[in-house]
């Protein structure tokens, strides 16, 4: 289940540019709270602290806002960051006030358990839906959805339609929608896997004709030189015999 936790805020009055960056210098990082048709209120968090939290709850976590001294307490979740493009901190938080009384929707990230029977065979799991919608009490909010991937073949998918909702929790994503597929080996792989065992690989049958053709033709052509050789023999003997006659009637 998603972890309630708390977090020290305090008021802030100048807003812009000059005084974010002088919060920032601070080691504090401005932050807004808003929702449930209330105004907004410009706060400002310990930029660590909140660092922190995150990394250790994720960015779903009931977060218990205590806003200053006067005993101010919010109920909200993250909804909005930014960060530093250069590195990578924290430098502005929006928050979202909720009421735990109240159902929410909010995207829940899910994570594949086992190792599916088509990956066994040479497949490729395939993550296509990292999230699902949901919708439910914000203390029943699972942190994330476990789903047993392990009975997938290839070529075959698992959907919203096959997961189990945890109680008190509704799926709001449509329900044939694809979640995992495992994905046939690519050819490539195939190819490599038969060299690898050993087979013989054919070659293709136009450049197999072209050498045959060619030996056929090699082959075709000494009898018909053996027959020319033959055939000049034969009138070497009759010129012979024709100048024997022609010294006898001499």
């Amino acid at each position: 289940m998603v972890q309630q936790v708390s977090l020290q805020a305090e008021p802030r009055q100048g807003t812009g540019k000059g005084p974010g960056r002088r919060l920032r210098a601070s080691g504090r990082i401005p932050a807004v709270v808003y929702g449930l048709s209330r105004q907004p209120v410009s706060v400002s968090v310990n930029a660590r602290e909140l660092t922190h939290l995150v990394a250790r709850t994720g960015e779903h976590a009931i977060i218990s806002l205590q806003i200053g001294d006067q005993g101010q307490t919010e109920d909200v979740m993250l909804r909005d960051t930014q960060r530093d493009p250069v590195t990578d901190r924290l430098v502005h938080a929006d928050f979202y006030r909720i009421d735990l009384n109240k159902p929410i929707d909010v995207e829940v990230p899910v994570q594949p358990v086992g190792t599916p029977v088509g990956v066994r065979e040479g497949g490729l799991l395939e993550h296509v839906m990292r999230t699902v919608k949901v919708r439910c009490l914000p203390l029943a909010m699972p942190s994330a959805i476990e789903v047993d991937v392990s009975g997938i073949r290839i070529g075959h998918s698992l959907h919203v339609s096959n997961l189990t909702p945890p109680q008190g929790v509704e799926f709001l994503t449509p329900s044939d929608v694809a979640i995992f597929t495992v994905l046939a080996p690519a050819k490539e792989e195939e190819v490599a896997a038969v060299v690898a065992e050993g087979e013989e690989v054919v070659e293709p049958e136009l450049i197999t004709k072209g050498k045959e053709e060619e030996e056929e033709g090699e082959e075709g052509e000494e009898p018909k030189k053996e027959a020319k050789k033959e055939e000049a023999g034969k009138k070497e003997v009759k010129k012979e015999k024709g100048k024997e006659k022609g010294k006898e009637k001499e």
